[in-house]
């Protein structure tokens, strides 16, 4: 996306130096899409990011937030053990508090992942057209 982006940019931009103060209608017509293009492709991420189910994100953040809670408690008790056995039961505790932590980070990461995708998708979709279709496009 990013090669595509670089593409259109440097296309528009010396169309523009090109058209200078009073472009042709050609041109106007290429300057009113490119504005047109930038609202309808926010409106399409804003669609995306609705359409996203974002309560397993929400879900994943409260437990990960809990368990992070959970384990600063079981460090917090870690040396109030009066035997060896309960020190012991404390430590076991206190990993295992921090693998589920890990595990819930690791979720909410690939939902957030997800996310991204969803609501970069039209914005790359209409990048990659645009540059095919500029690059067969003289400019001047």
């Amino acid at each position: 996306m990013m090669l595509a982006s670089a593409q259109v940019i440097a296309h528009r931009t010396a169309r523009m130096h090109a058209a200078g103060p009073l472009p042709s209608p050609r041109d106007v017509a290429e300057f009113t899409l490119m504005g047109r293009e930038k609202i309808e492709a926010g409106v399409d991420c804003a669609i995306a990011a609705a359409r996203h189910d974002l309560s397993g994100t929400v879900i994943s953040a409260t437990l990960m937030w809990q368990r992070l809670l959970g384990v600063s408690a079981d460090l917090a008790g870690l040396g109030m053990s009066r035997t060896p056995a309960h020190a012991l039961a404390q430590h076991a505790r206190l990993l295992r508090g921090i693998v589920a932590c890990v595990e819930e980070q690791t979720r909410l990461a690939q939902s957030t992942v997800s996310l991204a995708a969803d609501v970069l998708t039209p914005v790359h979709r209409r990048t990659r057209a645009n540059a095919r279709r500029l690059g067969k496009i003289r400019v001047g």
